[in-house]
């Protein structure tokens, strides 16, 4: 079973305000870093920036991309995003389980949305 795990490691990371006008070319990118890896792949988070909607922007976009790629070619078994803090990972969190998830079982939980 393919994973998305979202951790917190305390390293910094670009926020989506920086990258907000580049989304399509950032999803090439993920997707040719996707294509060189094996089984697994750890990628750095994005910061939250002024406004939630720029970080479902460019979360979502990010998850949406290791998403689908994990179920087009059945790999990397498991994708870590590592976030700078609880902010980021719970917004990760949160767009993955609106977006991604679709049965209660698949959400990153950490018990909050029951």
């Amino acid at each position: 079973m393919n994973t998305i795990e979202v951790t917190v490691t305390g390293a910094a990371g670009v926020s989506v305000d920086e990258v907000r006008d580049r989304v399509p070319e950032l999803v090439e990118e993920l997707r040719e870093r996707l294509d060189g890896c094996g089984d697994g792949l750890t990628l750095p988070g994005y910061a939250p920036g002024e406004r939630n909607s720029t970080a479902f922007q460019v979360m979502g976009a990010q998850l949406r991309a290791i998403h689908a790629y994990q179920r087009e070619h059945g790999r990397p078994a498991r994708v870590t995003i590592e976030c700078a803090g609880e902010d980021a990972a719970r917004l990760y969190k949160q767009i993955y389980n609106f977006y991604i998830s679709t049965t209660k079982d698949a959400r990153l939980e950490d018990k909050s949305w029951d």
